[in-house]
């Protein structure tokens, strides 16, 4: 049977990688910004415009994102994220340990994410999977956000599943966009299935304004399932790949929880 379409392999390529004993974010050709040029140039068909910045294929309604990469220090790197409209989504920095740091990085052909694990900081940005709507009527549909602000403090913008940066009309707002946030991931009215030993997941969908204060779903993070915070960050879950059932690896990303909620990315397949 055919995957959903934001598991499909086939429509968004994937991979996963890890640096470990990171002590400076990029020198001599070793660093996070080399790492991406590796995953998302080489391997799943970005470009490099210029140098360190990172811009993604169109997805099948035309929406790309870019990324630029810029070393502000040894232990600090910061992203700017901009939309194909050319509006700047972010301009937001994380931090590794001078002392050496593990960083895992989930990319895709649509998105691009880097995890200091530890404290943790993460920075992500990604163009929804808009399977209900493959039109613009939802022109804002990509999303991004990292730990710290562009002045390298943490203020608390970045730090939980689910806060994300995105356009609203013609403004980026940052808020909580997990959809049904109001209730708690346990309630089963809200969790699609369970799995086998009593596992709760469901699909990361999100949303945004799209006119006015009127919200509605814009599409799925994806390669995304939401699990509970019961499971610890960095642990690998065996979750469906497809409708037959057929499991892949999902990592759970440290994030902290957002009513009881924690994502987890894909990893590696079966």
């Amino acid at each position: 049977m055919s995957p959903p379409r934001f598991l499909d392999t086939s429509v968004c390529p994937y991979n996963y990688s890890q640096l470990t004993g990171l002590t400076d974010v990029e020198t001599g050709g070793v660093g996070i910004i080399s790492k991406l040029r590796t995953k998302l140039v080489t391997d799943l068909g970005w470009t490099e415009p210029t140098s360190n910045l990172f811009k993604s294929p169109s997805d099948p309604v035309g929406r790309w994102l870019d990324v630029l990469c810029t070393r502000i220090s040894a232990t600090n790197i910061e992203f700017r994220v901009r939309d194909n409209l050319g509006r700047t989504v972010i301009t937001r920095r994380v931090q590794i340990s001078g002392g050496g740091s593990t960083v895992n990085f989930f990319c895709g052909k649509f998105y691009a994410i880097v995890e200091v694990v530890g404290t943790p900081e993460v920075f992500q940005a990604f163009i929804c999977e808009t399977t209900q709507d493959l039109t613009l009527y939802y022109p804002n549909a990509i999303f991004a956000n990292a730990y710290r602000n562009a002045s390298d403090a943490n203020d608390g913008n970045g730090d939980a599943v689910g806060e994300l940066f995105g356009f609203e009309v013609s403004t980026p707002v940052f808020r909580n966009r997990v959809c049904a946030i109001s209730q708690l991931f346990d309630n089963t009215v809200w969790a699609r299935f369970t799995l086998p030993g009593s596992m709760m997941v469901d699909e990361f969908i999100l949303f945004s304004a799209i006119e006015s204060t009127d919200s509605a779903m814009t599409g799925r993070m994806w390669h995304t399932w939401i699990v509970d915070t019961s499971i610890a960050g960095s642990t690998d879950l065996a979750l469906p790949a497809d409708e037959g059932g057929v499991s892949a690896t999902f990592r759970t990303i440290n994030l902290a929880g957002s009513n009881n909620a924690r994502i987890a990315i894909r990893k590696s397949d079966p």
